[in-house]
């Protein structure tokens, strides 16, 4: 059982390259000798009920590719030494009961990394904004985490992001200037903070999340040149002015446009 050290002492060292425990119902801690397992390349023991802390030890998978520890009950910091998994490229501690500060420290050396989850944990993010990673995420979700400081700087370098969830993270601010500049992302969610501003920074996407935000003014009608949007919600914000016309024309999937302050008609079908 992976919750007990003794029977994994009497596994043969650098032997297991391989252990996918997910769904069961594990409920012990996460052993520090784990980190005896130098040879091992995916670790998945999510959707059980672990508790304790994510052992230091980790730092030790030297070979580990893929890390999913989420939906269990860990608490305590995420560990500066999961910085020396530098062959990570799949990290997902959502769903727990993670706790701290977490600066850019765990991440330096992570230039394989595309896939980072730490959503649903009691986390402070206070990167450094004069970070530039060394990788190129493509899925990001830190969603009902806290992020300081305003919208992530970090981010202006990810040129391969697919999906974004930063939502519920108490971002304030207004989009940076930088941010219409990227590359289409399929998924943005950044709904449930306190973003101000126009709509004006916003990058083509499909999936477009912004409810219950402070956004104001017009929705502005290059929205409509986005042949690739089938998801819009605008809903609980401060935007005034009359629905654009050519909303109506789109092939949209969803439209959410309530608890705002719009005017104009709904045009006929």
């Amino acid at each position: 059982m992976i919750g007990s050290s003794t029977n994994v002492s009497k596994c043969p060292q650098n032997a297991l390259e391989i252990l996918y425990l997910d769904f069961n119902r594990l409920n012990l801690s996460i052993p520090e000798s784990i980190g005896r397992w130098t040879n091992i390349r995916g670790l998945d023991l999510s959707f059980n009920k672990l508790t304790g802390s994510i052992p230091v030890s980790i730092g030790r998978l030297a070979s580990l590719r893929v890390l999913s520890l989420s939906s269990n009950l860990l608490n305590g910091i995420i560990p500066n030494s999961i910085g020396q998994l530098t062959k990570l490229y799949f990290l997902d501690i959502s769903n727990n009961h993670l706790q701290g500060i977490v600066t850019e420290e765990p991440f330096i050396n992570l230039s394989m990394l595309w896939y980072l989850d730490a959503s649903f944990n009691n986390l402070f993010f206070n990167i450094s904004r004069e970070w530039t990673p060394s990788f190129q995420l493509k899925v990001v979700r830190l969603g009902s985490c806290k992020i300081e400081d305003g919208f992530p700087r970090w981010l202006r370098t990810q040129r391969k992001l697919k999906v974004l969830v930063l939502s519920n993270a108490s971002i304030s601010g207004p989009l940076p200037t930088w941010f219409r500049l990227l590359p289409i992302i399929n998924v943005v969610d950044l709904s449930h903070n306190k973003l101000t501003g126009s709509l004006t920074t916003l990058p083509p996407r499909g999936i477009l999340l912004l409810k219950d935000n402070l956004f104001k003014g017009l929705i502005p009608r290059w929205l409509c040149t986005w042949t690739n949007l089938q998801v819009l919600d605008l809903s609980r914000n401060r935007l005034t002015g009359k629905i654009p016309n050519c909303l109506w024309n789109m092939s949209l999937s969803v439209m959410l446009l309530g608890s705002n302050r719009l005017s104009g008609v709904i045009p006929s079908p």
